[in-house]
């Protein structure tokens, strides 16, 4: 197994935390919640072939469901005013433009895991697209981001 695999499979397990973190506070807050299967791939197949289709779903009864994608990242937040940027990164612009069904909710948790960024689909027309280092893959990519005056700043206590 290389190493940008290995270091893919712990971002992916701490990932998976913090969606089962996010679908406890929306279980606790009335929906129903599903959350699919992780598919561990082996480094040597088609990437394309394991792309998941959300990182959860969620509804109340009578409703279609609506997908919620979850991202874990490093820095620490609580609220908008202690978020040290502008924007924050939606996803990259491949993820979001193939996303089917398109996600609810983009949703970061904090490093700490006390506290997410709601990052709604509905504020789509302010995103824009962001040239950035990735140092996982070493390479520019391009990101969606959102200003942060459109997000929605929780704590996971509130749920």
């Amino acid at each position: 197994m290389t190493n940008s695999h290995d270091a893919f499979l712990r971002r992916l397990d701490q990932s998976r935390k913090s969606t089962f973190l996010v679908a406890e506070y929306l279980h606790r807050s009335g929906y129903n919640v599903n959350v699919p299967a992780f598919d561990y791939r082996d480094p040597n197949s088609n990437w394309e072939d394991h792309v998941d289709d959300g990182d959860l779903y969620i509804w109340k009864e009578h409703e279609d469901p609506w997908r919620i994608d979850v991202k874990h990242v490093s820095m620490e937040f609580t609220t908008r005013d202690s978020f040290r940027f502008s924007h924050i990164f939606v996803a990259d612009i491949r993820a979001v433009e193939r996303a089917n069904p398109f996600p609810l909710a983009y949703i970061t948790v904090n490093n700490s895991c006390t506290h997410m960024a709601i990052i709604w689909g509905k504020t789509k027309k302010f995103w824009e697209p962001y040239d950035v280092y990735a140092s996982n893959t070493d390479k520019m990519i391009t990101v969606m981001r959102c200003p942060v005056e459109h997000v929605d700043f929780r704590s996971f206590d509130n749920g």
